[in-house]
């Protein structure tokens, strides 16, 4: 949908995006029991996460000229 610039309503996007997103954090939740250091998971989990944020804003800030 993105290499054809298609776009569609919100609340059709939210659907598709909720159901993969909820299967995505539960699979990763699912993991931080077995660890010995959960804070360390969880503290690195999100600065990748930031960093991974920051840097698709970045890229598309630079594709688009701004």
């Amino acid at each position: 949908m993105v290499l054809f610039k298609i776009r569609m309503p919100l609340w059709a996007a939210l659907l598709p995006v909720s159901f993969f997103a909820i299967f995505h954090g539960y699979t990763h939740g699912a993991e931080m029991p077995n660890l010995t250091v959960p804070l360390l998971y969880v503290a690195g989990f999100v600065l990748s996460t930031g960093l991974l944020h920051l840097s698709g804003i970045a890229i598309g800030g630079l594709w688009n000229g701004i």
